[in-house]
């Protein structure tokens, strides 16, 4: 029996998953990597890219290493918009520079309000996207008006498409998923926006080529894997971004009238949709066919940002007046506290989770409010803000025309915060369903690559291969 593996390089950990033909998840590691840079400049959110790289190839020969079936082929995904810097050995030049970064937001008048200034709706409509801060188009647009590029600059990548290149030992490639996330390529053309680039002040010859989305990028790499396997040429995938991926292995092509909540570092609402449609505060995203030979379909986007970041927010803060007050409480414990919490206060306490920003307003900031004398309590705040991230979600769909007729949640912190899952059935009115499996992008890159290979005629097949192999959604009790 034959595996498709599938490697998601994330914000804050790695994650590598074995499916079997049949369905069957064989193996799953996952191992937090110490990737970001500290002690930067304001506005500046980096990683180590050699740490990424390490990480990863660590789990992928865990993952592979606990098989006893040959691998038919790797799909790789990670986290979209992020910019690397590359010489001409395709090696990096900087740092990784993540979609949280905000130094395009920096300064009065900003990087980013310059370069919007420049331009018209029309211009980004095909995009399907409005330019923000830590798209690769703004960070390239903003390192150039502040004359950082790096000398020897050759090319730039995301980091999940040169993580592809350093398995293969190929020069990075890209697919739609990944160039339309920076903002500089007109999905609806089909190709890089010579007006954006212009604008934006990048230089075509930098731009890496777009492939179709699961297209094999090259063979990986002998000594990549440390195991004993059998000789053969292990194909890798191009990658695809992690939200559309995390759709691959949730949200079926037939579900119509379903919305897809996914809450992992931020969180983003979805719902597929046939045709490209761009609505006021939303994006459109590209999604490969079902069928791969077919053109690719697209999904209407809500990109929020809000998510399990803002938990983690409330987790640090507490620890930090914990010791403020020489009573220090570990993160760990606020943590195994407030994922406890089964039910949502009635405090009367509300919260726009805002602590971050959000893409049209990176200078917004959070607001706790409706305090009196008596409600200021941990779990009250907790559901707060797990009431403000349901919201923003909610607000976010309030385009989906017809309505939705049902909910499912995915992502790491759907699951372990039971408070998003209950604030999400509270401001939909509908019943929500946590579906089952795990490390749905990595997964869906799974899917991908062994759709490309053969191991499933499609990606409706591979899907459905998941719930033959025990995998099935199902209600969180």
């Amino acid at each position: 029996m034959k595996v498709a593996v599938g490697l998601d390089i994330g914000t804050t950990s790695v994650s590598c998953v074995a499916v079997a033909e049949n369905g069957q998840q064989l193996a799953t590691v996952t191992a937090a990597h110490d990737a970001a840079l500290k002690s930067l400049s304001a506005g500046h959110v980096e990683q180590d890219p050699a740490e990424l790289w390490n990480v990863a190839a660590e789990c992928l020969s865990q993952c592979v290493g606990a098989l006893r079936d040959p691998v038919a082929g790797i799909g790789v995904t990670g986290q979209m918009h992020s910019t690397v810097l590359l010489d001409s050995a395709s090696q990096p030049l900087s740092p990784v520079i993540t979609w949280q970064d905000q130094r395009a937001s920096v300064g009065n008048p900003s990087h980013l309000h310059e370069l919007l200034a420049e331009l018209d709706s029309e211009q980004m409509e095909g995009t399907g996207c409005r330019l923000s801060p830590g798209f690769m188009g703004t960070t390239l647009y903003s390192l150039g008006r502040s004359n950082s590029l790096p000398a020897g600059l050759q090319s730039v990548s995301f980091v999940a498409d040169w993580i592809v290149a350093q398995l293969t030992g190929t020069d990075p490639v890209t697919d739609r998923t990944h160039a339309a996330s920076s903002g500089l390529y007109d999905l609806r053309a089909d190709c890089w926006s010579e007006s954006l680039l212009l604008h934006a002040g990048v230089n075509d010859n930098w731009l890496p080529q777009v492939r179709p989305t699961g297209e094999i990028a090259g063979n990986l790499q002998d000594g990549i894997l440390l195991y004993g396997g059998d000789g053969h040429k292990i194909p890798v995938c191009t990658a695809i971004g992690d939200h559309q991926a995390a759709v691959l292995s949730t949200l079926s092509g037939e579900d119509t009238g379903s919305l897809l909540i996914n809450i992992g570092t931020g969180g983003q609402v979805c719902w597929r949709a046939p045709t490209f449609l761009l609505r006021e505060g939303l994006e459109v995203r590209s999604l490969p066919a079902e069928d791969l030979s077919q053109p690719g379909e697209f999904i209407q986007v809500g990109a929020g940002l809000c998510g399990g970041a803002e938990f983690s927010w409330l987790a640090e803060t507490l620890e930090r007046l914990s010791a403020d007050l020489g009573s220090p409480v570990s993160r760990a414990s606020i943590w195994k506290q407030l994922t406890g919490y089964t039910a949502l206060a009635d405090t009367g306490l509300t919260c726009e989770p805002y602590f971050f920003g959000t893409r049209p307003e990176p200078h917004r900031r959070g607001l706790l409010s409706q305090i009196d004398s008596s409600n200021l309590t941990v779990h009250g705040i907790a559901s707060a803000v797990a009431r403000g991230i349901a919201d923003s979600m909610r607000e976010l769909s309030i385009a989906e025309e017809a309505g939705p007729k049902q909910v499912c949640m995915s992502g790491n912190a759907s699951r372990s915060i039971p408070l998003l899952r209950l604030a999400v059935e509270e401001s939909f009115g509908l019943p929500v369903r946590v579906v089952a499996v795990k490390e749905e992008a990595a997964t869906g890159a799974a899917l991908l690559a062994g759709t490309a290979v053969g191991l499933w005629p499609g990606l409706s097949a591979a899907r459905n291969s998941l719930k033959s192999g025990n995998n099935r959604e199902t209600p969180d009790d």
